[in-house]
């Protein structure tokens, strides 16, 4: 995190270059407070935030948050693991959706609905041998 703290332009340079991410022009990164006040509920913090700027007018923002250990890393903020709950569910229904399985609309809200990750992993490998989506649940 120091690193970005001390050289908040790294994080556009590794969003543009290694991942590939088009990020606006700017003339200035900083650094500003991980307090994501401004969200609703406020329980949101992050590692780090980044600003980027283009005469003085914030045009892209970066949240960094660090996985300080070889365990399976699991998401520090309320904020994180929900948007990576959804990104597991939505993997879910791309296997389901890729092996042309139907799947009932009552299958694919209880699914989006899951916050947990453990139970979106479980799921997740079934939908690669199941025969039918409801064969998640079983």
């Amino acid at each position: 995190m120091e690193m970005f703290r001390n050289q908040p332009a790294l994080a556009a340079e590794l969003l543009a270059g290694p991942l590939g991410v088009d990020v606006p022009p700017f003339d200035h990164a900083g650094v500003t407070s991980g307090d994501l006040t401004d969200v609703t509920p406020t329980e949101y913090r992050a590692d780090v935030a980044v600003t980027l700027n283009k005469d003085d007018t914030a045009v892209f923002a970066v949240v960094v948050e660090a996985q300080l250990t070889t365990a399976p890393y699991r998401y520090q903020s309320d904020f994180a693991r929900r948007y990576f709950a959804k990104g597991e569910a939505q993997a879910v229904l791309s296997v389901l959706e890729a092996r042309d399985l139907p799947v009932a609309e009552a299958v694919r809200e209880r699914i989006l609905r899951c916050s947990d990750a453990d139970q979106l992993e479980i799921w997740l490998r079934r939908a690669v041998t199941a025969r039918k989506a409801e064969d998640l649940f079983a």
